[in-house]
C-alpha cells in the first residue's frame, strides 16, 4: 500500500488520473482532480474558492478561504467533514452530500447532508453527527432513521416563506415518536424572530403543515420539543408573524374541550357534587397543559338560590383536565355550570335538578290561640308546614302531634283527631284538639325529625255551670285578742271541678266569750271571685275564749261551720313584783329574788314569754358578779325572776329584766368594799424616747382584793437595769406612801446609752389566804403577809447629730475623669455617742485644679444607715492635681476629703489600661465617629508629637507587643505628665475586669498550626492574645491563615523571651459579628504541651475591653479535611434539587474552587461555586435549572470540583 502525504506548495492544480492509496492526509492549495471513484485517508482544500468532486472520501477538510463548491453530484464522506471557520460549503443543489461519522462546521454549509442512524435497544438517542438534529425516541423503535439537513433551503405556506432551513427525517417504522431538537443559525431566520419561532411539520412534503410549540434556546439556537411526537416528516422553523400553516389546531394547541365527569342522580339542595371535569385536547386527541378554563354558575332556581365553586379560574393539568367542585344552592330546581376557555369557542354544561333536602325548620304560619268552653273541641284545626335548610316545602315528612302541657294535672279527656300524619305535597300536616275537663291553657306541640325545635299550638278552656261548694281552709282558728284571725274562704266548683265566680255566700256569728264582746265580721254576704271564692274575715274581742262562725250558699244549699279561740296578745309591759334595793357586801348573793309581772295590752297575762335578766351596770372594773338565771319563760300567770352575787368592787349595781318590745324593768342593789390586797402598774410603762430626756412618771396603785385603791402605803422606787456603759440614769424619787386613791409616781431621767432601762417598784402588804381575783388575774396566798412588786421599763434611741467622722476613702491616687476606687465614707452620732441612722449628709466638691472639668461626686445627699454611716464615689476631672470633697450634716463641724489626680497617656477609653480597645478607640477618633474632649485629645496623641493619625497608633500596637504577660499589677503608664507618681501607679494593685460572659477563645492544636476559635454574641472590634510558651527557640512573627470571619482584620505577631502577642484590628473598626468558628491560626504550635499560660482581651462594639475565658483542646483526627473530596450528590436521581459536598484541604492558603455543571454532550449547564475558600466542609444545592434559570431536560449530568491542584468529578441523574 502507498502511504501518500501529498502537499502542493505552489498554486498548482493536484491531477492524479491513476490510483491514490491514501492513509495519511493531502492539502491541496489550488483545484484537484481525482480519475478514481474514491480515496481513503483525508483531503484537505486550503486555498480559496475551491471546488470539491463528488467521490467516496474518507475524510475531507475544508481550511482555506472562500467559498467551496462541490460538482459532480453526490458523495459520501465516510468519516469526519471539517469546515473552517472562513470555509463556506455550497453543496449543488439537488445533490447530497452522506456523513459517516461527524460534521465539524466552523464555518459555513448551504445545501443537503444526510446521516442514517439505526435508532433501536441500546441507542435511545443520536445527534445524527452533529448535522443539527437530536432524536430521542420513546415507545416504538424507529429502527433505520436518515435525517437530512438542507441549508440555505426554505419551505413555503400559507403565502409565507420558512427560515432558510429545513430537516427531513425518514425512519423505518412510521409510527415511531419522541422527543426532537433542531439546530438553526442566526443568518438563516429569514425575517423570523427568534424568540418566536415555532416548528412545522408536514408529512406530504410541504402541501400542509401543523404548528408545534418548542423550547426555544437563543443561545444553543435549538428549538425543543420535550414531549412525545411523531417524528417522519418534513421539519422547518417560522414565527407566529409569517406562519407556513394554520396557527390553530397544531399539536398543543387546544381544540376541542369536553366533559369528563359523571353527573350526580338527584341531587339535594346544598349537596357538593362530584368534581365537575372538563379535558382540552388538540386536534389530535391530545391533552393540552395550561389552557385556562373558567368556570361558573349559569342558571339558578332563582336569582338567590346561591351555589359555590371551588375554583372559579383552572389550569389544564398534563392530562388536559381542569376542575372544580360545584355546592348546590338552598333552593329547588334547575342549576347549570358552564365550563369555558379563551383558548376554544365551546361553553361544556353541567346541569343537574336540585331536590328538597331534610326537615329544618317549621314555616310562620298564623297561629291563634282559641277558646272553647271544657270537653268541647276547637272550631279550627292545628296546621303545621315543614321546610328544608333553604326553606323548601318537605312532603312526605312524618309530623308527630302530642298534648305536652295542661292547665291542671287532674284534666281529663282532653283529644287530638290524630297524632301522627306525614306532610302532603305542601309540607302541611293538620289535627282537630278537644280541650279537657279543666279551665286553662292547653299546648299542643308539634314534632318532625331533623326540627330541633317543636312547634307549639295553645287553646283556653273556660268555666261551666256551679255545681258544688267546698271549704278551701281549716274549720278552727287561733287568734290574738283585739286582732283579725285567718280569713275564712268558700269556694264554689262546677261539673269538672272548676270554680265558679259570682255566686252569693252569707257569713254569720254564733257563739261568744263574754256577752257584749262579740268582735265583728268584714263581711256578712259577698260574691265569690274570679277563683270561685267567697272570704270573710272575724276581728276578736279584748277578751280570750272561743267564737262560732258559719258559711251558706243558697245554690248548692250547703253550710259551712268554723271555730275560733282568742288568747292573749303580745307582751306590753312589765310589773315588778318584788326584791329592788337590797344591800351586802362584795362577792355575797343578795337575800331575795327580784320578781317580774309579764302582760298584754289588755292586761291579759302573759305566759312562756322569755325574760331576760342582765347585770346592766357594775362599779368599774368589778368582776365576778353574776345571776342566778340569766333567763327564764314566764308561768301561767305571767310572773319570771332571779337573784344577784355581787362581783368584787364596791358601790352600785343594776340589774335589768327584758322582754322584746317591751320597756326596760331596773333593778337596784349596793355592794359595800372589802380589805386591802394587791398592786398594779397604772401608767408609763414601755416608754421611748431620745436619750437624756425625762420620761412621763412612773404611775402604780395599791388595791384591796376587789381592785380598791388603798392609801397610806409604803412604796420603794429603784433602778434595776441600764445599757451597758450608762452612767446617768437618775429616778425623781426613790418612794413614799400612796395618795388617798392609793396611787405613788417617779419620773426617770434616761442616760446617754440607747438601750432599754428598768425600774423596779415594791411594797409590803397583809394578804389573805386563798385565791384573790385583781384585774384579770388570780392570785393565791397563803402568807400572813408580802412583798409586792412590778418594774416599768424604758427604751432610750439614739439623740441629735452630734459629730460627723471621716471613717474611710482619703488621700486616693487615680487617673483623670476615674472613678475613684473607694468611696469616701463618714459616720454620724449624736451627744452619747451612739450612731445616728437616716440623717442627711450632704457631700460637694469644694476644691480642684484650675480647669478642671468633668470631676462629680455619684451622690450629693445620702441618708445614714443604721450604723449612722453614708457614703459617696468622686469621679476625677480633667486636669491633674487635688480635689477635696466636703462632707456636712446640719449643726456639726464638717469633715474633709481628699484624692489626687494623674494623667495616662493612651487611655482613651478610661479603663487605666492600655490595651487593644483603646486602639479601636483611637480609631474611631480618627474615623471621625466619636466626640473627643480635650483631655481625650491629649490621651489619644499617643506618640507626642502634636497630631492625632495612623502613628499613634502604630506607636500603641508596638508599646502593647512589646508588654509581658500581666502578672497580677497594672502596667507602668508610658508616658506620665508627673513621674512622680510612676512608682505608685506600679504599686497599686490591679484591679480585676469582669470577664464577658458573652465571648470565648478556644485554642485548637493542629498539624497547620495554633487555631485560634472565637464565640461572641455580640460584635467584636478588636482582640488582643497573649500566650507565654514553654520553647525558647519559637519564634513567631505572622500568622499562615485568616480565615473568613476576620477577613477584615490585620494581624499583628511578636515573640520575645517566649511570649507570643497578638494584635487584631482593623483602621475601619469593622467588626467580627456574632458566631463561632476561627478567624486565624498562628503556625508551628502544632501540641498544647508547647504553651504555658494564655490571656485574651477583646475590644467591644463600646470600645471598652473585657477579658474573656480560654479553653485549649486538641483537634480531632478528622476534624479537618486532609485531601480534596466531591461527594456522591444526595439524592441521586433526584426531582427538584439534590445536595453536593465536597472537602477543601486544609493548608496554609485559601483555595480558588469552581463546582459546575455539565450535560453529555460536556456543554456547562450551569456554575454553582466559583470562589476562593478556606479549608472546610462545604455543600451545594443544584436545583436542575441551567444558568438563565431555566429547567434543564430529564438525563445524565456530571458535576466537577475544579482547582488549582486537583480536578473531580461525579456523575448524576436528573428526573423530571
Amino acid at each position: 500500500m502507498l502511504l501518500l502525504l501529498l502537499e502542493v506548495v505552489s498554486a498548482q492544480d493536484f491531477i492524479v488520473t491513476g490510483t491514490v492509496n491514501n492513509t495519511g492526509t493531502i492539502r491541496v492549495k489550488k483545484q484537484s482532480a481525482i480519475a478514481q471513484t474514491g480515496m481513503g485517508g483525508t483531503l484537505e482544500l486550503k486555498g480559496a474558492d475551491q471546488s470539491l468532486q463528488a467521490k467516496q472520501y474518507g475524510s475531507v477538510r475544508l481550511s482555506g478561504t472562500g467559498v467551496s463548491t462541490t460538482v459532480g453530484g453526490n458523495f459520501q464522506v465516510q468519516n469526519n467533514l471539517h469546515i473552517a471557520a472562513p470555509v463556506t460549503l455550497n453543496i449543488t443543489k439537488g445533490t447530497v452530500i452522506t456523513l459517516g461519522d461527524t460534521l465539524f462546521e466552523s464555518g459555513v454549509l448551504n445545501g443537503a447532508i444526510q446521516k442514517s442512524v439505526d435508532l433501536k435497544s441500546g441507542t435511545p438517542s443520536s445527534d445524527f453527527g452533529r448535522i443539527g438534529a437530536f432524536i430521542q425516541w420513546n415507545g416504538t423503535e424507529p429502527g433505520i432513521t436518515t435525517v437530512r439537513r438542507a441549508s440555505d433551503s426554505t419551505q413555503f405556506g400559507e403565502g409565507n416563506r420558512s427560515i432558510r432551513r429545513y430537516y427531513e427525517v425518514q425512519v423505518s417504522d412510521a409510527t415511531a415518536t419522541g422527543s426532537v431538537s433542531f439546530k438553526y443559525a442566526d443568518a438563516e431566520l429569514n425575517g423570523h424572530t427568534a424568540n418566536n419561532l415555532q416548528l412545522w411539520r408536514s408529512t406530504d412534503n410541504g402541501d400542509h403543515w401543523v404548528r408545534f410549540i418548542p423550547v426555544v434556546d437563543t443561545t444553543l439556537k435549538t428549538l425543543s420539543l420535550n414531549t412525545s411526537v411523531p417524528l417522519k416528516g418534513l421539519w422547518t422553523a417560522a414565527d407566529t408573524i409569517r406562519p407556513i400553516g394554520p396557527l390553530k389546531g397544531g399539536i398543543g394547541i387546544p381544540s376541542a374541550m369536553a366533559n369528563a365527569s359523571m353527573l350526580d342522580s338527584l341531587p339535594i339542595i346544598l349537596t357538593t357534587l362530584d368534581t365537575f371535569k372538563v379535558q382540552i385536547t388538540d386536534i389530535y386527541g391530545t391533552p393540552v397543559a395550561n389552557v385556562p378554563v373558567t368556570f361558573d354558575i349559569a342558571v339558578r332556581p332563582t336569582p338567590t338560590a346561591g351555589g359555590i365553586l371551588t375554583v372559579t379560574l383552572d389550569s389544564t393539568d398534563a392530562q388536559g383536565m381542569a376542575q372544580t367542585v360545584f355546592t348546590l344552592g338552598m333552593k329547588v330546581g334547575r342549576y347549570q355550570v358552564h365550563a369555558t376557555s379563551p383558548a376554544l369557542s365551546d361553553t361544556v354544561r353541567l346541569t343537574t335538578v336540585a331536590q328538597n333536602g331534610a326537615p329544618h325548620a317549621w314555616a310562620d304560619l298564623p297561629r291563634t290561640v282559641q277558646t272553647k268552653p271544657i270537653l268541647t273541641s276547637l272550631d279550627s284545626a292545628f296546621t303545621v308546614q315543614v321546610l328544608d335548610i333553604g326553606g323548601n316545602a318537605v312532603d312526605s315528612a312524618m309530623v308527630r302531634f302530642v298534648i305536652d302541657s295542661l292547665p291542671s294535672q287532674f284534666a281529663l279527656d282532653q283529644d287530638l283527631s290524630v297524632d301522627s300524619i306525614r306532610t302532603d305535597s305542601s309540607g302541611r300536616a293538620t289535627t282537630l284538639f278537644t280541650v279537657g275537663s279543666k279551665v286553662g291553657r292547653y299546648r299542643v306541640s308539634a314534632a318532625v325529625a331533623g326540627v330541633t325545635d317543636s312547634l307549639r299550638f295553645y287553646a283556653d278552656a273556660s268555666v261551666g255551670a256551679a255545681a258544688s261548694m267546698v271549704r278551701t281552709d281549716a274549720d278552727t282558728r287561733v287568734g290574738i285578742v283585739g286582732t283579725a284571725v285567718t280569713p275564712f274562704v268558700v269556694t264554689l266548683l262546677d261539673v269538672g271541678g272548676n270554680p265558679v265566680p259570682n255566686e252569693p255566700v252569707r257569713f254569720s256569728i254564733g257563739a261568744v266569750p263574754v256577752p257584749g264582746d262579740s268582735g265583728a265580721l268584714s263581711a256578712t254576704t259577698t260574691l265569690t271571685d274570679a277563683n270561685g271564692s267567697a272570704t270573710s274575715v272575724l276581728t276578736l274581742g279584748t277578751k280570750i275564749g272561743t267564737y262560732a262562725v258559719s258559711a251558706q250558699n243558697a245554690t248548692s244549699g250547703g253550710t259551712l261551720a268554723y271555730t275560733v279561740k282568742a288568747e292573749p296578745a303580745a307582751p306590753k309591759q312589765l310589773a315588778e313584783i318584788s326584791g329592788n334595793n337590797q344591800q351586802r357586801q362584795i362577792l355575797q348573793t343578795l337575800a331575795n329574788d327580784f320578781v317580774v309581772a309579764v302582760r298584754d295590752t289588755f292586761g291579759n297575762p302573759v305566759d312562756s314569754v322569755m325574760v331576760v335578766f342582765r347585770i346592766d351596770s357594775v362599779t368599774a372594773n368589778g368582776t365576778g358578779a353574776k345571776l342566778s338565771v340569766d333567763s327564764m319563760k314566764s308561768d301561767l300567770a305571767g310572773l319570771a325572776s332571779t337573784r344577784l352575787t355581787f362581783g368584787s368592787r364596791s358601790g352600785l349595781y343594776r340589774v335589768t329584766a327584758t322582754v322584746n318590745g317591751v320597756p326596760v324593768l331596773p333593778f337596784e342593789a349596793n355592794a359595800a368594799p372589802g380589805a386591802a390586797a394587791a398592786m398594779a402598774d397604772a401608767a408609763g410603762n414601755e416608754q421611748t424616747s431620745p436619750i437624756l430626756t425625762n420620761l412621763v412618771p412612773f404611775r402604780l396603785r395599791i388595791v384591796d382584793v376587789g381592785g380598791n385603791g388603798v392609801p397610806n402605803t409604803a412604796v420603794t422606787f429603784a433602778l434595776s437595769g441600764r445599757p451597758s456603759g450608762d452612767t446617768s440614769a437618775v429616778l425623781s424619787s426613790s418612794g413614799g406612801v400612796t395618795d388617798s386613791l392609793g396611787y405613788i409616781s417617779s419620773v426617770l431621767t434616761l442616760g446617754s446609752k440607747v438601750g432599754a432601762y428598768r425600774v423596779k417598784a415594791s411594797a409590803t402588804v397583809p394578804t389573805l389566804t386563798g385565791e384573790v381575783r385583781i384585774g384579770r388575774k388570780t392570785v393565791r396566798t397563803d402568807m400572813a403577809s408580802a412583798v409586792i412588786e412590778t418594774t416599768f421599763t424604758a427604751t432610750a434611741k439614739h439623740g441629735t447629730a452630734f459629730q460627723l467622722a471621716a471613717l474611710l476613702g482619703q488621700q486616693q491616687i487615680n487617673p483623670t475623669e476615674s472613678t475613684l476606687d473607694t468611696a469616701f465614707v463618714v459616720t454620724v452620732s449624736d451627744r452619747g455617742g451612739n450612731p445616728v441612722p437616716n440623717d442627711t449628709v450632704r457631700f460637694t466638691i469644694t476644691e480642684a485644679p484650675a480647669n478642671a472639668s468633668l470631676q462629680v461626686v455619684r451622690d450629693t445627699v445620702v441618708l445614714t444607715d443604721s450604723t449612722g454611716t453614708a457614703s459617696t464615689y468622686l469621679t476625677l476631672g480633667t486636669r491633674e492635681g487635688r480635689y477635696t470633697v466636703r462632707a456636712d450634716v446640719k449643726d456639726v463641724a464638717p469633715q474633709f476629703f481628699t484624692a489626687n489626680a494623674y494623667f495616662l497617656y493612651g487611655d482613651i477609653n478610661k479603663d487605666i489600661e492600655i490595651n487593644i480597645a483603646d486602639i479601636t478607640s483611637l480609631v474611631d477618633i480618627l474615623n471621625k465617629r466619636s466626640t473627643v474632649t480635650a483631655s481625650d485629645s491629649l490621651k489619644a496623641d499617643f506618640n507626642r508629637d502634636g497630631l492625632i493619625d495612623t502613628l499613634d497608633i502604630a506607636t500603641m500596637r508596638e508599646t502593647i507587643l512589646d508588654r509581658s504577660i500581666f502578672t497580677g499589677s497594672v502596667q507602668p503608664a508610658v508616658f506620665l505628665e508627673d513621674d512622680q507618681f510612676a512608682a505608685f501607679i506600679n504599686s497599686m494593685p490591679r484591679i480585676p475586669k469582669k470577664r464577658s460572659a458573652s465571648a470565648k477563645t478556644v485554642l485548637e492544636a493542629t498539624n497547620f498550626g495554633l487555631r485560634v476559635n472565637l464565640t461572641n454574641d455580640e460584635p467584636v472590634r478588636g482582640l488582643e492574645l497573649r500566650m507565654k510558651l514553654k520553647d525558647s527557640t519559637l519564634a513567631l512573627n505572622r500568622i499562615n491563615m485568616l480565615f473568613k470571619r476576620a477577613e477584615m482584620m490585620e494581624v499583628f505577631v511578636s515573640t520575645k523571651a517566649q511570649e507570643v502577642r497578638v494584635l487584631a484590628y482593623n483602621l475601619s473598626n469593622a467588626e467580627i459579628k456574632e458566631d463561632s468558628g476561627s478567624i486565624f491560626r498562628l503556625p508551628l504550635i502544632t501540641s498544647l504541651d508547647m504553651i504555658d499560660t494564655t490571656e485574651v482581651t477583646i475590644a467591644l462594639s463600646s470600645n471598652q475591653s473585657a477579658p474573656i475565658n480560654t479553653e485549649k483542646i486538641t483537634a480531632p483526627p478528622n476534624a479537618y479535611p486532609v485531601t480534596f473530596r466531591l461527594s456522591q450528590n444526595y439524592p441521586n436521581p433526584f426531582n427538584g434539587a439534590t445536595t453536593i459536598e465536597y472537602d477543601i484541604p486544609d493548608g496554609t492558603e485559601f483555595t480558588k474552587t469552581v463546582i459546575q455543571v455539565f450535560n453529555v454532550l460536556g456543554q456547562r449547564v450551569k456554575t454553582l461555586v466559583a470562589e476562593d475558600q478556606q479549608p472546610g466542609r462545604y455543600t451545594v444545592r443544584w436545583d436542575g435549572t441551567d444558568q438563565n434559570g431555566n429547567v434543564v431536560a430529564t438525563g445524565v449530568y456530571f458535576y466537577r470540583l475544579i482547582s488549582k491542584s486537583h480536578v473531580g468529578s461525579r456523575k448524576m441523574l436528573y428526573v423530571k
